[in-house]
């Protein structure tokens, strides 16, 4: 059975760019810290352990301090100083090179087999034990548009070898402030991984159940839109995980 990591991002202080509804950092924290309980218990169903990387200097412990005493073994905090073209980049970018650098260390640990849940750190998947299925290192299992356009960002599952041979470097074709997101170019990677038979990228098995805050609009995920099962994404659910994504 392979290896499995969960796999979350925090920003518990916002940059200074940020002009979304959850500013305040004891918020952010107090989200991160329920989400991180969440997911240790998804972790006990997989048999994963789990990795939080931050990226605004925050003391990561504040986060990883919140796991119950039995799992901390199996946790591990990661502080993580973004470049400064990925700040002037925006969000996006910075959350790419936060990517990169987990799965480095966890590809120096030996785990190039590893299956990676990647979550945006305050959310929750209500279902992401019967979501996250197995596959092997040539799978991208996630949410993507019909037009292939575009990929929730905040929720997909990449082995480590995968994201390490094809997905890396992401933050260099990212600019926020010009419209190329971090969704968009996720996307792109995938569209010109299948055309050369490099990957392939696969639904869920059924929709996930995303439940949460979002950072940018205040708006509360894991209505009757996101209980809906085998759906393609509407135009309407795509500007959601859009705007849901602009802020871990």
């Amino acid at each position: 059975m392979a290896e499995r990591v969960i796999l979350l991002t925090a920003a518990i202080t916002p940059i200074q760019s940020f002009t979304g509804s959850l500013r305040s950092s004891q918020l952010r924290l107090g989200q991160y810290r329920a989400a991180l309980r969440f997911w240790a218990s998804v972790a006990d169903g997989l048999n994963a352990r789990i990795v939080v990387i931050e990226t605004t200097g925050a003391d990561v412990s504040e986060l990883t301090g919140s796991v119950p005493l039995a799992q901390r073994g199996r946790t591990l905090g990661l502080p993580f100083a973004p470049s400064v073209t990925a700040i002037q980049n925006g969000i996006g970018a910075i959350e790419a090179e936060a990517l990169d650098e987990a799965m480095s260390v966890l590809a120096a640990d030996g785990a190039l087999n590893t299956l990676v849940a990647k979550v945006t750190g305050r959310l929750q998947v209500r279902n992401a034990v019967n979501v996250l299925v197995a596959h092997d290192n040539l799978t991208f299992l996630g949410r993507r548009s019909l037009d292939r356009q575009f990929v929730d960002s905040r929720f997909f599952q990449v082995p480590v070898t995968l994201w390490k041979d094809y997905m890396s470097g992401l933050a260099r074709e990212i600019s926020d402030p010009d419209g190329r997101y971090l969704e968009h170019a996720i996307a792109y990677r995938l569209i010109r991984g299948e055309y050369e038979r490099k990957l392939r990228v696969l639904p869920f098995p059924r929709r996930p159940i995303v439940q949460g805050v979002s950072a940018t609009t205040g708006r509360r995920y894991g209505g009757k839109v996101s209980r809906g099962l085998n759906m393609p994404l509407s135009w309407a659910e795509r500007r959601i995980a859009y705007v849901g994504s602009k802020q871990v």
